[in-house]
């Protein structure tokens, strides 16, 4: 890693601190039915059968259930009331409004929208990538991940007006021979990752449980083309089932989900651990309390593998500027450096077979 800017100081400390499970990785399910604006937050599948909403809603139930059959956790669910004509416009301020305070919510999934209202007809394609792309826009802005799915015509033709966003692709088929979206399975996997601790694994080449079938099944070039356009295809691995086959990021200055995942996470952690000390009297106790708690999370990080290092001044830095405490006291500044574990992505194994005569000629293999 590269050192500090100048008029950084770095501490260093040996503390050996507990790993803690952190709860900071809720999904949210956007919802787009004729029914009422409603909110509610589901922990598992007998609490998701109690609801008279998504007793109402069959759709979007079965969207719950295979949430929380895959190992998905803490689900909100959040109803767009589309009694009335769809206004897209609201969208960015209806999430705002319900959102904005929920500091345990991660990602974000349009449910009911493309298989939904524009695959009814109740909505023009128009408005339907307004309405995506609004909610891509809210995720980015306030660090959240939001899961796009996608028909094929905004794959071959409209996947410019999407903003940053995650993208799966194709659909699932499920128990009764009806399709449901790939975000519903991602974000279950996202989830159950996080809550095993593992939240910068990828969710990739991971077994996928109740998805009986692929609504396409794609060719090696339909692959190629996927991974070109930084969509992840859903693939059906000889003996192991239906698998998410890549970790791209859509859109996205992050190379991979992994990494958006990790810094999107620091990001709203750390506004969550110095938010409480806004407008408190800037002292040398003050940003050093502050430190330790800034300290003590990235250490944690670099501990449970998130962050990459043999050790952890490899893994982070962090800087702090009081040079100028007296002069200026409305501000304290800390310069944080990570270094991010990244996914593999290929394995390459070179193979020499050796001819009767000495001669030795290379196969080169890639997984």
């Amino acid at each position: 890693m590269q050192g500090t800017s100048p008029g950084i100081r770095i501490r260093r400390e040996t503390t050996v601190f507990k790993q803690e499970k952190t709860l900071d990785f809720a999904t949210l399910f956007l919802a787009f039915f004729d029914d009422e604006e409603l909110f509610f937050l589901l922990h598992d599948i007998n609490e998701a059968k109690q609801n008279t909403f998504l007793k109402r809603n069959k759709k979007l139930f079965n969207a719950v259930k295979y949430f929380f059959e895959n190992g998905g956790q803490r689900l909100y669910v959040l109803n767009f009331s589309t009694t009335k004509k769809l206004n897209y416009t609201l969208v960015h301020p209806f999430l705002q409004d319900y959102c904005d305070t929920l500091s345990d919510l991660e990602t974000i999934c349009s449910v009911g929208l493309i298989d939904g209202l524009l695959s009814e007809d109740k909505i023009s394609l128009d408005e339907a990538l307004k309405v995506l792309y609004s909610v891509n826009s809210y995720a980015s802005q306030t660090d959240r991940i939001s899961i796009s799915d996608i028909n094929e015509t905004i794959k071959d033709n409209f996947l410019d007006r999407l903003d940053e966003t995650v993208i799966y692709y194709p659909w699932f088929l499920g128990e009764n021979g009806e399709s449901f979206p790939p975000s519903i399975i991602a974000s279950a996997l996202a989830s159950k990752l996080a809550f095993e601790g593992k939240f910068f694994h990828s969710i990739a080449n991971k077994e996928i449980y109740r998805a009986q079938a692929l609504t396409q099944t794609l060719s090696k070039l339909q692959i190629e083309e996927l991974n070109k356009e930084d969509i992840n295809p859903i693939i059906d691995v000889h003996t192991k089932g239906l698998r998410i086959w890549g970790v791209k990021a859509f859109n996205s200055k992050y190379e991979s989900v992994n990494e958006m995942r990790v810094l999107k996470y620091v990001k709203r952690s750390l506004k969550r651990i110095s938010r409480p000390y806004l407008f408190e009297a800037n002292t040398e106790q003050l940003h050093d309390r502050l430190y330790t708690k800034i300290y003590h999370f990235l250490y944690l990080l670099w501990e449970s593998g998130a962050l990459s290092g043999a050790n952890q001044e490899d893994a982070f830095r962090v800087g702090s500027s009081n040079q100028d405490l007296d002069a200026e006291r409305n501000s304290l500044v800390f310069e944080i450096l990570i270094a991010i574990s990244r996914p593999l992505e290929f394995i390459v194994i070179t193979l020499n077979r050796i001819e009767n005569n000495g001669a030795q000629e290379s196969l080169s293999l890639e997984s």
